[in-house]
């Protein structure tokens, strides 16, 4: 029984190419100039731009005016200023100092200033380390850093 009765298709048969004179490109359709179809457009070289943020010193990203920084505090905060670390809520602070009650979800400058104002009024560096969530060594090198900036 032939394959052609058992419904298989034949392979197909391409006449070979006619042999080419040396010399002649092997591809039958001209050369593409440089901005040809497949080239790849290269630009303008890469120059490092300046953030347009002012007093920003960072290059900015690449294919963006601004840099990640503030790309990213635009995005979250709608501000590139903004650093959620530099902002203090007072309110959030006075139970932690003045009633002593533990609470873990301060900000990082909430837990050092409230870090701060109980180490003003005599408390122990281990309780500190508890009613703010953080460990005790973090106390000790807070108040190191604050001997420091004060001398």
């Amino acid at each position: 029984m032939d394959r052609a009765d058992r419904g298989h298709r034949r392979p197909l048969v391409l006449p070979s190419p006619p042999p080419q004179p040396a010399g002649q490109a092997l591809h039958p359709l001209p050369r593409q100039g440089a901005r040809g179809r497949g080239a790849v457009h290269q630009g303008a070289p890469a120059v490092s731009r300046r953030c347009r943020i002012p007093d920003c010193t960072r290059n900015a990203a690449p294919r963006r005016r601004i840099c990640w920084a503030h790309k990213n505090r635009l995005y979250r905060y709608q501000d590139p200023h903004l650093k959620v670390r530099n902002i203090t809520h007072p309110e959030d602070i006075r139970p932690v100092v003045e009633d002593r009650l533990p609470d873990h979800g301060l900000t990082f400058t909430d837990r050092r200033t409230a870090a701060r104002e109980l180490a003003a009024r005599g408390v122990h560096p281990a309780e500190i380390a508890e009613l703010i969530g953080v460990t005790e060594r973090t106390v000790y090198r807070w108040q190191a850093q604050a001997r420091q900036n004060a001398a």
